[in-house]
C-alpha cells in the first residue's frame, strides 16, 4: 500500500452538512437585512445586525425550519427568522 504525503488529507470528511442552496440563501437573507457576517464555522454564524448588535445563529435550527419549504422561499424565511433575533431584548 502506498503511503500518502503529509499534505494529503485522505478521505472521511463526508458530504457537506448543508446544501449549497441553503448557504447561499442564508447569505442572501443577511445581505437583505443589511447585517454583517462576523465569523462562520461549520454550524454557527456570528452576525451583527443593522444596529450593531451581535447574534450567534445555529445553522441546524435554521436549516430544520426552512427545509420543508420550497428552496426559492428560503431567503425570505431565513430573513424572517433573523428579524425575530433582532427584535428580542
Amino acid at each position: 500500500m502506498a503511503s500518502r504525503s503529509r499534505a494529503d488529507p485522505g478521505t472521511g470528511s463526508g458530504p457537506p452538512k448543508y446544501p449549497g442552496t441553503f448557504l447561499l440563501a442564508f447569505r442572501e437573507a443577511v445581505a437583505e437585512l443589511n447585517w454583517q457576517i462576523r465569523s462562520w464555522t461549520s454550524q454557527l454564524v456570528e452576525c451583527a445586525d443593522d444596529k450593531g448588535l451581535n447574534h450567534r445563529v445555529g445553522l441546524d435550527t435554521f436549516y430544520e425550519r426552512v427545509r420543508p419549504s420550497p428552496r426559492e422561499e428560503w431567503p425570505a424565511l431565513i430573513a424572517q427568522l433573523l428579524r425575530t433575533l433582532s427584535s428580542q431584548p
